[in-house]
């Protein structure tokens, strides 16, 4: 008692109240009906007598309380001391006839937060656009806090993004990114929104033709590397392949060519909208060491190469910076009943050089035939 006597009377009237106070033989049934509503989590009405900076005392039929602030739930920025004169309903937390009261507004403030949300939502109409921020971010979802619904729970669900498969929300979301959605439906009785950005609700693969056409030079983000080609992201939601000897006129590791994120200039080969599959190349966007070479080369020349290759049918020479030529197997006379490829190996192991000599140019150096000296 010596704690609300104290905790009023800086505030208060000289003849300030105390923080309960009654007439337990006047006012028997309100604390009965006091403590019912503590047992049974109903409400009662009280009306807010006056204010001081830390809270309000309220009454119920003259039964006196004083209420803390942060039990008033109070909207952001709203004056506790605005309620002085109206009449509230408050949860009972505790009710004793010897004199204990505690009220709280919380609950019921969250009940009016979402019944006024529900009514809100049973008229929001699918397909409006929305727009707001990320506020959290999980691996299956993302909750949004929309500028046209604050107090709404909005949530854009993993498999709602008809984009593209992404295996972790946060691969695509990071909170503070601002989000234009579409809304996709509701629970009004939950207070949630469901919605999905606008950029995902349309299949790029349905308009490729206007993006992108064979021949044309892009930039790319490389995405995967892998043993037999690179992937490279072109659009959000559109990735093609650069096989691995289409990657540079040298050989090249294509497991180990880049990073995921590098950037990488490409050439589209073919695009199969309906397979969802595009061809790109990267050595088509450098120049061409063939040309150089069928310049630079004619049929009868001697020069010395390194064995890229063997095969059943012949080997491979490099005989200049991406240029290689074939050394036919027939060119090699080889005994009919030997195993060509063993005897090739043997004689010729991948890395050696070789001499040889050019029998044909064609194509500006792309077919490259050559015999041995």
């Amino acid at each position: 008692m010596r704690f609300f006597e104290n905790l009023f009377s800086f505030a208060a009237p000289e003849a300030a109240p105390q923080a309960v106070s009654s007439s337990m033989t006047d006012n028997h049934d309100f604390w009965v009906d006091l403590e019912e509503a503590a047992q049974k989590h109903t409400l009662v009405p009280c009306e807010v007598l006056w204010a001081n900076q830390y809270g309000v005392l309220v009454t119920y039929h003259g039964i006196e309380t004083y209420v803390g602030r942060r039990y008033l739930g109070l909207e952001p920025g709203q004056d506790h001391r605005d309620l002085v004169g109206k009449t509230l309903k408050f949860a009972v937390r505790t009710a004793s006839r010897r004199g204990k009261l505690l009220l709280t507004r919380q609950p019921v403030t969250a009940a009016e937060k979402r019944v006024a949300i529900k009514r809100k939502l049973e008229n929001i109409t699918l397909g409006e656009e929305v727009g707001g921020q990320v506020i959290e971010v999980r691996q299956m979802k993302v909750i949004v806090r929309l500028d046209e619904y604050p107090d709404a729970k909005a949530v854009i669900n993993r498999t709602s993004l008809r984009r593209r498969f992404i295996a972790d929300m946060a691969e695509e979301f990071a909170v503070g990114d601002e989000v234009d959605a579409i809304v996709t439906g509701t629970q009004p009785g939950r207070g949630t929104i469901y919605i999905c950005p606008m950029e995902h609700m349309l299949d790029p693969w349905e308009s490729i033709g206007e993006h992108f056409q064979v021949g044309q030079i892009v930039d790319g983000t490389i995405t995967t590397c892998t043993k037999y080609g690179v992937f490279v992201e072109l659009l959000s939601g559109v990735t093609g392949l650069v096989r691995s000897h289409d990657l540079d006129w040298n050989r090249v590791d294509s497991a180990t060519f880049g990073q995921k994120g590098d950037p990488i200039r490409v050439k589209v080969m073919s695009i199969d909208a309906q397979s969802r599959k595009i061809s790109l190349s990267r050595k088509d966007t450098m120049h061409d060491p063939r040309k150089d070479f069928a310049a630079n080369h004619k049929a009868g020349d001697q020069v010395e190469g390194t064995v890229a290759n063997i095969t059943d049918f012949g080997i491979f020479v490099e005989v200049g910076d991406g240029v290689q030529g074939l050394l036919h197997a027939n060119e090699l006379h080889l005994d009919p009943d030997s195993d060509h490829k063993a005897f090739m190996e043997s004689n010729h192991p991948t890395g050696s050089k070789i001499r040889v000599r050019i029998l044909s140019i064609e194509n500006e150096g792309a077919r490259i035939g050559l015999a041995p000296v």
